[in-house]
């Protein structure tokens, strides 16, 4: 769970960065590619983070999912 926290802070802090990279070049209109290109780079590793932690999460429900039903198993 503590992984799908830190994955959701390192998403947030690279859609951040993106937005405002985004609002300083709108004014020049971002005709650059490269500009373009890096401020892409950036939503791509956020989306990448973003789904890192959903991963992480629906893992942690699964495995305590089965963790639940084992240990009711074992009681029963």
């Amino acid at each position: 769970m503590l992984v799908a926290y830190i994955a959701g802070y390192v998403s947030q802090a690279y859609n951040m960065q993106a937005s405002d990279r985004r609002a300083w070049h709108a004014y020049e209109r971002a005709s650059a590619p490269e500009v373009l290109q890096h401020v892409d780079s950036l939503a791509r590793q956020a989306n990448r983070a973003e789904n890192i932690g959903i991963g992480m999460v629906v893992a942690s429900l699964v495995l305590f999912i089965t963790g639940a039903f084992v240990a009711l198993s074992a009681i029963l």
